[in-house]
């Protein structure tokens, strides 16, 4: 017979003999748990593919154009543990080997959810003990994939230098909230070495932040707001956002017209936050429309069509009516009593309960389970239509009865109001408020405080017919009926009524009999118009050729008179300078090709330095040909650049450290 025998090896070093075997027992546990769960261990996010542009005085970093990369870190869920991504660190290092503890942490980007500090058991040295601390530092700040770095947080120093080597990286970093398990792993950080400068052979036209002009074609009331965080990737094409449904979902690409190809595809987020996705240089920010009503309008009265549609709906308390060019009451004065007619919800609604109650499903009073009605509403439009010939309703909450009533509810199409092709009649049921089975007015104030001078109608529900092709076919069948359940479809807005505001008392002597004449005169219409999300009709189109870097040979010529050389003078050391044994000073602002040749004032040849690489810096050691420290003094650069035909001379002064020997 055989066995398998498992030998884990267990050390701990705590802050004395009796800490450590605390430390030591701690970390047996860890070791039972690994092998308990089969040696496979949790793993952290992969790290972000980081893509750097270097400018004057700043860097700009992003991680948010490798799609791949972005969903293989963030989508990822790691068994064991059940590890979810949380969110992104950016970090500044004093150097390219430092390890992460002696990192400065620039920045979190986290998911919203909640989730913010992550607490994570560690043994305290000072309380010999195993404390919660935290260990990742989130704010619920969303989720970010670019970083402007351009002040120095190692050394405390609000600015950049050009030339000057930092170090950066971007870590990811997933929690979990099961018992027994590390809260939180983090991605090892893959340190970045970068210098701003200033782009040789280049003018930027555009800087960090500008946004660019869009055009819309098609009709939306989403947006789409380009971006640019790279002025240096800027291509100069013209680009083109497009909507369409894969898979069931609605999603949006972003093509490149100029080179017809698709550089974006498959994205879902049209809240336009600041995860959007980033492409040649430029974050796309999409926004879908609001599941929300736009407007509500008074398009007609006793006289005939408004050439301006007034408002028609009412504001009572702020309850959340969108108003039309400023007004929250309805212009139309043509009732006894000189009121004014408009659309709000029943029971004399005063807060945005009542406003959701009646358009976003007939549910209880409550700040949740809104919203059951919204596909049937958006992005469709409607009409409250009083006529002379009237129609059917039907008194669905209280008697069931089959009542006349003065007006037609109609489905207008989307976005289409002048057009009656798409239009289908609606069929009303109504909650009689007074229960008499008779559509009329009930005794009401707004706000609500007993009185009756704002009286409001019974409660108008719109409902889909079964048969919902353009006419009356489908509103007939049910009136054939007899307003029978079955000719009734799904419902579509709930508990609308219609108010008088400042109409008198219902009981007043100067009020109508004719309970007819009591209601909105023959021939007004009120329109009531939901916002248009984004879809396959629509197209948002911007350019970006002002905003593409300038280029050619004058502007390589321009830059030439700007090579330098730094730190100048050169004083005893260099802050960029890792040991007294590495000394340098940094040409800048080179082209690809340069050489360089170095002269005392004696007119003496020091050093030859050449250059051909895409760097734009080339350091001098300050040793000479023949490899010796040179003495402190003043020298003579001329640096030549065969491939754009320019020169350039240059004075700098170097003072030598005073060298004190330590061995004889």
């Amino acid at each position: 017979e055989t066995q398998e025998v498992y030998i884990g090896f267990v050390v701990g070093m705590g802050a004395d003999r009796l800490s450590s075997v605390a430390v030591m027992k701690a970390n047996d546990k860890a070791v039972q748990e690994t092998f308990d769960l089969l040696f496979r261990v949790a793993k952290p996010p992969a790290s972000p593919v980081v893509k750097v542009s270097e400018m004057d005085g700043e860097v700009f970093l992003e991680w948010g154009s490798n799609g791949p990369a972005v969903a293989a870190t963030e989508t990822r869920v790691v068994q064991p543990g059940n590890y979810r991504f949380e969110g992104y660190n950016v970090y500044q290092f004093p150097s390219a080997g430092a390890r992460l503890s002696d990192a400065v942490r620039l920045a979190t980007y986290d998911v919203v959810n909640g989730v913010k500090v992550v607490l994570s058991e560690q043994f305290d040295l000072r309380a010999a003990a195993f404390l919660k601390v935290p260990i990742q530092f989130g704010g619920d700040n969303a989720v970010r994939r670019y970083f402007k770095f351009d002040k120095d947080y190692v050394r405390d120093i609000n600015k950049l230098y050009n030339g000057q080597e930092y170090y950066l990286a971007v870590t990811a970093y997933s929690n979990t909230s099961l018992e027994g398990y590390l809260e939180a792993l983090e991605s090892s950080p893959n340190i970045i070495t970068v210098r701003p400068k200033v782009p040789f052979g280049k003018v930027l036209t555009g800087g960090f932040g500008d946004t660019l002009k869009v055009t819309k074609t098609g009709v939306s009331d989403g947006n789409v707001i380009p971006i640019v965080l790279d002025p240096t990737a800027v291509t100069g094409d013209t680009y083109e956002v497009k909507f369409e449904v894969v898979g069931g979902l609605d999603v949006f690409r972003v093509n490149n017209k100029t080179k017809n190809r698709t550089v974006i595809a498959n994205q879902t987020n049209q809240t336009g936050d600041e995860g959007s996705t980033i492409a040649d240089g430029i974050m796309v920010k999409v926004f879908g429309a609001p599941n929300d009503f736009k407007e509500f309008q008074c398009v007609a009265n006793g006289t005939g069509p408004l050439a301006q549609p007034d408002m028609g709906a009412y504001g009572f308390n702020a309850s959340g009516f969108p108003y039309v060019r400023g007004f929250d009451r309805p212009q139309i004065a043509n009732v006894p009593g000189g009121g004014f007619w408009g659309i709000h919800t029943g029971a004399g609604g005063i807060g945005t309960d009542f406003y959701y109650e009646m358009f976003k499903g007939r549910v209880a009073r409550s700040t949740t389970g809104y919203g059951g009605n919204w596909p049937r509403i958006i992005p469709n439009d409607f009409e409250i239509r009083f006529t002379a010939a009237g129609g059917k309703a039907k008194m669905a909450y209280t008697s069931g009865a089959f009542v006349n009533v003065p007006f037609e509810l109609w489905y207008i199409g989307s976005g289409t109001p002048t057009s009656t092709a798409d239009d289908y009649r609606m069929i009303p049921w109504i909650n009689d408020a007074n229960a008499n089975d008779i559509f009329d007015l009930d005794k009401v104030d707004h706000p609500i405080s007993g009185g009756d001078n704002d009286p409001e109608t019974d409660w108008i529900y719109f409902r889909e017919p079964i048969d919902k092709t353009p006419g009356q076919a489908g509103y007939n069948a049910w009136v054939a009926s007899g307003g029978a359940d079955a000719q009734a479809g799904l419902e579509v807005l709930a508990r609308l009524v219609l108010v008088n505001w400042n109409g008198g008392s219902v009981a007043a002597a100067n009020w109508p009999a004719n309970v007819n004449q009591r209601m909105p005169a023959t021939g007004t219409v009120f329109r009531i118009l939901t916002t248009k999300p984004n879809n396959p009709g629509v197209t948002f189109t911007y350019a970006t050729q002002d905003k593409v870097p300038t280029t050619g040979l004058e502007v390589d010529k321009a830059s030439a008179e700007k090579v330098g050389v730094f730190p100048n003078p050169y004083y005893a050391s260099n802050i960029g300078e890792e040991s007294r044994f590495d000394r340098y000073v940094t040409f800048n602002n080179l082209p690809k090709v340069a050489k360089i040749r170095i002269f005392n004032l004696a007119g003496h040849l020091v050093r030859v330095l050449d250059k051909d690489d895409n760097s734009q810096f080339t350091r001098w050691d300050l040793m000479n040909m023949r490899n010796y420290p040179v003495a402190s003094g003043i020298y003579i650069a001329y640096v030549d650049l065969p491939d754009i035909g320019s020169t350039k001379i240059l004075k700098f002064s170097i003072i030598q450290e005073q060298e004190i020997l330590d061995r004889y």
